[in-house]
């Protein structure tokens, strides 16, 4: 079975800082395979703790982004679920991809 994306984005999910270097390039193989966008994207809660922590981890994931030829949407928000939900419905992927 084959799928065509065309037209159709590709979606990345990122936290974790550390590991989404391998996540946003699989995502940039998969957008650039299929002549696709890549959209990457984060969902924070409010920074109320550690915010020197969190401008990092941020800071890290904007690099891995830029470095893929990309744009980092950060969401801020206290229900991740009706977040991602709605992203999905503005984007309507074809393609998502997310990691641990």
């Amino acid at each position: 079975m084959s799928f065509e994306y065309r037209e159709q984005p590709v979606l990345v999910w990122v936290t974790n800082p550390e590991a989404c270097k391998r996540i946003i390039a699989a995502g940039r193989k998969m957008a650039d395979e299929h002549g696709s966008e890549l959209y990457i994207v984060s969902i924070q809660n409010r920074m109320l703790d550690d915010w020197e922590k969190r401008a990092r981890d941020l800071e890290m994931l904007h690099r891995a982004a830029r470095e893929s030829n990309a744009d980092l949407t950060v969401v801020y928000s206290e229900n991740a679920f009706k977040s991602a939900a709605e992203v999905v419905n503005n984007i309507k992927p074809q393609v998502m991809i997310a990691g641990l």
